[in-house]
């Protein structure tokens, strides 16, 4: 076991470059959520802090939970009262004393072992830059590769099936990735031109909406989404092979909640 507080600590300095960063760009609390009991047993990673990944992680030990989509209170200001499932998510987390700890931003923006920058090196790229308001990274292969086994290689890491849209070239060379819901703000005229003066082809994504389909294909490019759960699984289990090599003997599991979305 280890102190609640060490690991609270340890998690707030390692993402502490990025802090301000996350500031500008969050609604959501990047840190420590929920305080619940003063040690921890075992650590239980998942993707969004839901009753159902609650409950899984409490069956399994796990006491300190971490989670890449943190509790959201967003419009308790209006009503100045908590929304019923998020109230019996409190509960939860009290009665049985779990501390619950979120990362968004940190876990999509992360140089190393974010949702974005590591599968575009595991993709074979070389990361260029951030791109989507510093959400993502965009990178480049060292000769063009074709977009088939690019979307292969994605269904692979993020196990889950492909839908790609857009102008489907046949060889791709610049490319970004954008976990979650980070298909490009067509609305945003700033980071379209961002994408059209970067000269990206391709956007690894994990959903996007009915019009991006045609919006995709009259600037160009092609967007490849794998899922909003899968493709943001991949920083919060880098995340906990950080906390392994940190505290050896401290066990850390990560809870899977599937999810098609």
């Amino acid at each position: 076991m280890v102190k609640r507080d060490d690991l609270v600590n340890y998690l707030k300095k390692y993402f502490e470059p990025f802090e301000e960063l996350a500031k500008e760009r969050e609604m959501l609390i990047n840190g420590l959520q929920v305080k619940g009991s003063d040690w921890v047993k075992r650590v239980g990673l998942g993707v969004s802090a839901n009753l159902e990944f609650f409950k899984k992680a409490h069956a399994a030990g796990c006491n300190f939970l971490i989670v890449h989509h943190g509790l959201g209170f967003l419009g308790t200001e209006k009503t100045n009262r908590l929304a019923p499932h998020t109230e019996e998510r409190l509960k939860f987390l009290y009665k049985n004393e779990l501390s619950l700890s979120g990362f968004h931003f940190m876990l999509d923006h992360h140089p190393e072992i974010g949702n974005n920058a590591w599968v575009i090196k595991q993709l074979g790229g070389k990361i260029s830059g951030s791109i989507s308001h510093s959400w993502g990274w965009y990178g480049k292969f060292s000769e063009p590769r074709a977009l088939s086994e690019i979307t292969s290689a994605c269904e692979k890491l993020y196990a889950h099936s492909g839908m790609v849209v857009g102008l489907r070239r046949e060889n791709i060379s610049t490319f970004s990735v954008v976990s979650g819901s980070g298909a490009l703000d067509y609305k945003d005229p700033a980071e379209v031109e961002d994408y059209l003066n970067k000269k990206i082809e391709l956007q690894i994504v994990g959903d996007m909406r009915e019009s991006h389909m045609g919006f995709a294909k009259e600037i160009g490019l092609c967007i490849a989404a794998f899922g909003h759960y899968n493709t943001e699984t991949i920083g919060i289990k880098n995340l906990g092979e950080v906390i392994k090599k940190q505290y050896g003997s401290l066990p850390v599991e990560f809870i899977d909640v599937p999810n098609e979305l």
